[in-house]
């Protein structure tokens, strides 16, 4: 292969390699502040994250409210042992061994809990609230992000229109003094002066692209973007300004801010919360009953049926140490809530 076509195949590979990008410079993307949001509000990950998280604490109130709902199971057993055995260990009653298959079906209802369901309930509800409340939260965090960046990108794309407009300005009156002094009119000192005007404006354009390129990636992480675009942002009217004192714009705040919304919520959370856990020492009261048939019973004496019903309760007499130091435990994330909420 000849030195040419060598050279031509090189040449070949390199525009393969290229990024059509660095041969073709990307057109602007028009985007205004609206647009920025909706943009925001769509893909942003954190937004998506709380989403879930509300989400997921709705879904926990329907776990809290499954005590209030009867449970049956279906049963199906066979079972062989030596004739006239009793089970001598692992219980107190002696049951007694004997070759059955059977099926039949297990019914429980809860009746009184002394109210740890209720309370449960309600702390699910509060806790959702908060989730709820933390999600809006995020909204406006990731919006106020977004207005932030957006208007910096504005400000730094218009620092780089005045820094070309000086850069032009200086250069033109480089020229100026230049001819001056090629026609003896001005000096060399003059012409170096006018030389070191123009290389300041440049350094200040270069810094200026900089700080375009530093708040459009700012820009591009608020927008919940991966892939950094080159917009063309649209100027929007200014906002009107703030009132004379800030203490209406306090008392909105303490009475909208979704944060401290979220904390009184989880505040209430807590405390029901740790009203179930008190509730814990008080009786419970629960219906059971069984039916099922014995279809291959061979012992005489013993129906092909059976059914019963019970009424059992329970009452704690003593509660060990994991329950107790778990009380605590939410004892003090309520008192941390409640700090929580005073400092905000």
């Amino acid at each position: 292969m000849s030195l040419r076509n060598m050279a031509k195949v090189a040449a070949l590979i390199l525009l393969i390699c290229i990024n059509p990008g660095d041969l073709f410079p990307q057109t602007p993307v028009r985007l205004t502040l609206s647009e920025a949001k909706t943009m925001a509000l769509n893909n942003h990950p954190q937004i998506l994250a709380a989403q879930n998280e509300a989400a997921y604490t709705n879904e926990q109130i329907t776990v809290s409210r499954a005590p209030y709902f009867p449970t049956f199971s279906a049963d199906l057993t066979g079972t062989q042992g030596n004739e006239l055995a009793r089970i001598g260990a692992g219980a107190f009653s002696a049951s007694r061994l004997f070759n059955r298959f059977g099926q039949g079906m297990v019914f429980s209802q809860l009746v009184t809990d002394s109210g740890r369901t209720k309370n449960l309930v309600a702390s699910s509800r509060f806790q959702a609230e908060a989730s709820s409340q933390t999600f809006q939260a995020t909204r406006y965090d990731v919006l106020l992000e977004v207005t932030r960046a957006y208007f910096a990108t504005l400000h730094a794309q218009a620092l780089v229109r005045v820094a070309q407009a000086t850069v032009d300005a200086r250069q033109l009156l480089l020229d100026q003094v230049t001819t001056l002094a090629n026609n003896n009119l001005k000096s060399q000192l003059d012409v170096s002066f006018a030389d070191v005007n123009v290389s300041e404006a440049k350094l200040l354009l270069l810094r200026a692209e900089d700080t375009v390129q530093t708040s459009l990636a700012d820009l591009t992480r608020a927008l919940g973007s991966d892939q950094q675009t080159n917009y063309q942002l649209l100027d929007e009217p200014l906002p009107q300004g703030p009132p004379a004192t800030p203490d209406p714009l306090v008392m909105e705040a303490l009475n909208n801010r979704p944060e401290i919304a979220s904390f009184r919520a989880a505040n209430d959370a807590a405390i029901r919360f740790a009203e179930a856990e008190k509730d814990l020492a008080r009786p419970t009261v629960t219906v059971l009953g069984a039916a099922g048939f014995l279809p291959l019973i061979n012992s005489p004496g013993l129906p092909g049926r059976y059914e019963g019903v019970a009424l059992n309760l329970d009452f704690p007499v003593f509660l060990m140490k994991p329950h107790s130091g778990f009380g605590t435990r939410k004892n003090g994330s309520l008192e941390t809530y409640a700090w929580r909420g005073q400092a905000r």
